[in-house]
């Protein structure tokens, strides 16, 4: 097993990679490049050419599965303090500052749910430039199109549905909610649920799920318009 920082030239037993220039990949931010050498996985690594960037300089994209790593390039030009987001949860930022070197292994999260998940990287604090040249997924997964998924929450309690609807909990008329339903009254995400539990009298745990109640989650692929899967927790 690889270890982070060492170089990974092709993905391990297990894995599957895609390369920076895949489409479902975003890439924003104003100076975002190209460049081909050898040295790069499949010849090719998106990167900033100079210092310092624009602070909405990100990489995003959206892949189902459980584990992840992130292969790039590093340089004594290159940012200390990257981070990887995950479904809004910041993981410990690190360093791809040091001498030049290619495909190296510089992030890695395993055991993650397995469904639709949403990565964001991004340097923090210092604004110093950085690369993406791969990201290999457990080969079960697989990166997915960023703007076709969508995941939707609803809170059943006591026999009750509900959501929050403009920061207010609001109670829907349903029982077993439809894809429309979902679309039309789900909650993209549960940071803000937290403030309106004591409402509801039940609690949420450290990971956002309730420990007593149901979270019920649909992931819609919109492009195909069906229900991709769906979770009750």
């Amino acid at each position: 097993m690889s270890l982070i920082g060492q170089q990974l030239l092709q993905p391990e037993n297990g894995w599957e990679r895609y390369d920076d220039t895949n489409s479902y990949i975003e890439y924003t931010g104003t100076g975002w490049g190209i460049h081909y050498n050898s040295a790069y996985y499949n010849g090719t690594l998106h990167y900033i050419p100079t210092n310092p960037i624009d602070t909405d300089v990100t990489a995003r994209f959206k892949f189902k599965g459980t584990d992840l790593r992130f292969i790039a390039s590093v340089h004594t030009e290159y940012t200390t303090d990257l981070t990887c987001t995950i479904d809004g949860v910041e993981y410990p930022s690190f360093s791809v500052n040091s001498g030049t070197s290619h495909q190296k292994l510089m992030f890695e999260v395993t055991g993650l749910v397995s469904k639709i998940h949403e990565a964001v990287f991004k340097a923090k604090n210092d604004l110093r430039r950085w690369s993406f040249d791969a990201i290999d997924i457990n080969e079960d997964g697989e990166l997915v199109d960023i703007d076709a998924y969508n995941t939707k929450h609803l809170i059943k309690s006591s026999n009750k549905i509900h959501t929050l609807l403009d920061n207010a909990l609001t109670y829907p008329n349903l029982s077993t909610p439809t894809q429309e339903q979902f679309e039309q009254w789900g909650m993209d995400a549960l940071e803000g649920y937290e403030k309106e539990v004591s409402k509801v009298a039940i609690e949420m745990n450290e990971a956002g799920v309730l420990e007593d109640g149901r979270v019920v989650r649909k992931t819609i692929n919109k492009n195909e318009w069906k229900i991709n899967g769906m979770g009750v927790r």
